[in-house]
């Protein structure tokens, strides 16, 4: 195994120890401490979701990395074009109401 292997299966292990959960937990926590603001977003499709043009097709994700727009030929790295889709949703939820400092788009615990 390589270094970033390594890193990333300890990684994965402290993840899994841990619990999602208890990461949001904690991140929330930090954030108000700070003053800042944590907004939950549901991931469901953002990685099947066009970041140019919108459209979402489960075929767009051509491989487990790359992403090609079935519509308008935009290609990108599944990877980046999932979080674009993820901070666009933040985004569009910050001009609703903010409760205690937390916002959720339907994400789950």
């Amino acid at each position: 195994m390589e270094n970033t292997e390594i890193a990333k299966a300890g990684l994965n292990r402290a993840i899994l120890d841990v619990g999602f959960g208890e990461i949001r937990r904690q991140i929330e926590y930090k954030a108000a401490w700070h003053g800042a603001t944590v907004t939950a977003v549901n991931p469901a499709y953002t990685s099947q979701t066009c970041n140019r043009c919108g459209h979402t097709d489960a075929k767009n994700r051509r491989t487990r990395d790359l992403f090609a727009c079935t519509h308008c030929n935009h290609t990108t790295h599944a990877d980046i074009g999932a979080a674009i889709n993820i901070r666009n949703r933040a985004q569009q939820m910050t001009a609703e109401p903010l409760a205690g400092g937390v916002r959720s788009e339907g994400a789950t615990r």
